[in-house]
């Protein structure tokens, strides 16, 4: 299977559980002299899918495991496994147990809107704003907006 591949089954996963129920992501956001760290607990038997990541940037499983995209494949991941991952990265997956997620980049800036900015391609589907607080779908968003008007 090529890249190419592996991108549309990612999307057409995340397509499909765009307007289902979603699961809190508690992350902590840390800075140390031009790092940041996100690091994002996800619960046993999640299904997730990322966006797509504008920077090389380390993935590293903290805790716990998952069944992950990398690359063309599907591969099982644990604790204690560090990944060095392009630009254009994007991660789909299942964890297998509660799992702890980190990545790091190297910015100066401290602003988390500002980083995502940075870091990922904007997606207005996505169900995770900034900080990955937890979005209502899309259709309710516009109709909120419509509203207002």
């Amino acid at each position: 299977m090529n890249n190419l591949v592996m991108k549309d089954k990612i999307q057409r996963l995340k397509e499909a559980c765009v307007n289902l129920p979603q699961t809190a992501l508690p992350t902590e956001h840390f800075f140390l002299d031009g790092m940041y760290l996100r690091q994002c607990f996800i619960p046993k038997g999640t299904v997730f899918v990322g966006r797509v990541h504008k920077k090389d940037h380390f993935f590293m499983i903290l805790r716990g495991a998952a069944e992950i995209t990398m690359d063309e494949k599907v591969i099982r991941v644990v604790a204690g496994m560090i990944f060095l991952c392009p630009p254009g990265t994007r991660r789909a997956g299942v964890t297998l147990e509660d799992t702890v997620f980190a990545g790091v980049i190297r910015t100066d800036k401290t602003d988390i809107a500002e980083i995502e900015e940075d870091l990922a391609v904007y997606d207005p589907t996505a169900r995770f704003g900034v900080g990955n607080i937890m979005l209502p779908p899309l259709q309710e968003r516009l109709n909120e907006s419509f509203k207002k008007d």
